[in-house]
This record gives structure tokens, C-alpha cells and sequence, in this order.
């Protein structure tokens, strides 16, 4: 399991490795919206997965297909409720908790 780290901004890259392999991963704030946003894709090469920060749900699961797309899941989990709507100062705070999980760790989590 991994934790994304969350920083006191609402746009921002980081690079993290998942699987062994390097991803840039781009957290965006979208005040229109009221939504945080990720782009995540390997190092140096266009971002291939792009998505809405949802609470309780595999955000990776649609890019499944891409060959790119790392084995696991990410997932936001809500320290507080069991589903509550991921704002701006939840994630900030860290109410709202950003993982990186192999298939295996989220089948447990799942129970």
C-alpha cells in the first residue's frame, strides 16, 4: 500500500513509483466543479489516465485496457464518513486519504 502524498495546493505534480515503474501524477483542483482531478501517467510520456478524485471506488478501472496502467488500484477513502464527497479542504487536511493498492490488498480491504 501506498499513500499519495497531499500537498497545501490545488495544483500540483508528483512523481511517485507504482509497480515498480516511475508515474507523474497531476493533482488539480477544479473550483468549477468543486472536484479534485488526477492525471497520472509514466514519467517523461503524456498522462494516460485521467479522472475525478470519487470516493470508495477503483479510479484506475476504466484504463485497464492501456498497457500503461499500473496493476492496482487507486482509491480515496474517507477517514471520517463512509462516503463523503471528496472537497478542498478534505483532501488538504487529510480527512480524505489517497492509496495506491496491489489487487490483492484491495480484496481485503473490499472483505
Amino acid at each position: 500500500m501506498i499513500q499519495f502524498p497531499v500537498y497545501n495546493d490545488v495544483d500540483y505534480v508528483q512523481t511517485i513509483v507504482l509497480d515498480g515503474k516511475s508515474y507523474n501524477a497531476w493533482m488539480q483542483w477544479n473550483g468549477r466543479d468543486e472536484s479534485w482531478r488526477m492525471a497520472l501517467g509514466l514519467s517523461g510520456e503524456d498522462y494516460r489516465c485521467r479522472f475525478k478524485i470519487t470516493n470508495g471506488v477503483d479510479l484506475l478501472a476504466p484504463y485497464r485496457a492501456y498497457e500503461d496502467t499500473p496493476d492496482g488500484v487507486i482509491i480515496c477513502i474517507d477517514s471520517e464518513k463512509y462516503s463523503g464527497r471528496v472537497d478542498k479542504a478534505g483532501m488538504i487536511n487529510g480527512r480524505f486519504i489517497l492509496l495506491y493498492l496491489t489487487q490483492d490488498e484491495y480484496a481485503t480491504l473490499k472483505g
